[in-house]
């Protein structure tokens, strides 16, 4: 069983994420921790623990305590978009905050950063942070807490584009790019790390036909939260469904064997007129030493198989 701190800015498939990592045995969640992306840490701290409600009749003494975190990117320059609410909604949910009740659990009193660097420092090289938004609260950990960040047994990072377009400009992905200089430090750091870019996370998508007239709490949810951003994807990207870019990454944690994956120098340009947020990876052969892997590939069809009998069910 992988232990494992979710960090999170909560949008729609970073909601799917979490129901699929607390339903999934091989996963055991040990803290969620937030972070301001898809909206803003406030809202985006709601969003889980709206969905831990919805989980709570189900996963019981399981479910993880939350901490809140940061609110504002560490890089000088802010990020390049402020924020994914127009494929998100408002609240970050696809609007369906509104119609279940207010969330009876409460986040912790302490901070994402504080809460981390003490679970690591009881856990040493046990515990895997997979990152579904920007990467500020990594960088903070790292630059306040610097022994503690070292004791991560690996980082999972959804983001990047290297092969691909970007989905918030030509060149970069929303969670690199809403924070560069935060994904520079923690990609460039000594800790070994899985990327999972758009260039495998695109290739999978969820069709509105698949889950509709969905019945049953968690599958009704899904089709809830996931209407509005289907239609932003059908109006921006031609196809009505949406992408399952955090879903894929918690999936790296219960069946790795489904990516095929390259060792590689990574590098997050940070100053460049039109390239900043830009992830540049040197494919051109497999870097044996390297602390960096990237996901390559993804074999769809085990992956799928995977989130129906898990999240849509």
């Amino acid at each position: 069983m992988r232990r494992v701190i979710i960090d999170t800015d909560c949008g729609v498939d970073d909601a799917l994420a979490i129901i699929l990592a607390l339903r999934s045995p091989e996963v055991k969640v040990e803290l969620i921790t937030t972070v301001s992306g898809n909206v803003d840490v406030e809202r985006t701290t709601r969003n889980v623990l709206l969905v831990l409600e919805i989980l709570r009749d189900e996963v019981g003494e399981s479910i993880p305590p939350v901490s809140k975190g940061a609110g504002i990117p560490i890089s000088p320059l802010g990020p390049i978009v402020k924020d994914a609410s127009d494929v998100h909604g408002k609240d970050g949910l696809g609007g369906v905050s509104g119609i279940y009740p207010v969330p009876s659990i409460e986040p912790m009193g302490k901070d994402a950063i504080t809460a981390m660097a003490e679970l690591l420092d009881e856990s040493p090289g046990e515990l895997t942070i997979v990152t579904l938004g920007p990467l500020t609260n990594l960088a903070l950990l790292r630059i306040l807490r610097p022994k503690s960040f070292l004791k991560a047994r690996e980082l999972v990072i959804m983001g990047g584009a290297f092969r691909t377009y970007g989905n918030t400009t030509l060149l970069s992905e929303f969670n690199i790019s809403f924070d560069p200089d935060a994904a520079a430090m923690v990609i460039a750091s000594d800790l070994p790390k899985l990327i999972i870019p758009l260039d495998v996370t695109e290739r999978i998508r969820l069709m509105r036909d698949e889950i509709a007239g969905a019945r049953g709490r968690i599958p009704k949810f899904v089709s809830e939260a996931t209407s509005s951003y289907m239609d932003a994807h059908r109006e921006k990207d031609g196809f009505d469904g949406c992408y399952l870019h955090d879903p894929i990454a918690v999936a790296s944690l219960i069946d790795r064997s489904i990516f095929t994956t390259r060792r590689a120098k990574v590098y997050v340009e940070t100053e460049g007129r039109l390239t900043r947020g830009m992830t540049i990876a040197d494919l051109r052969r497999d870097f044996e030493n390297e602390m960096n892997e990237i996901c390559v590939s993804i074999d769809e069809k085990k992956f799928m198989e995977v989130f129906r009998e898990r999240v849509l069910k």
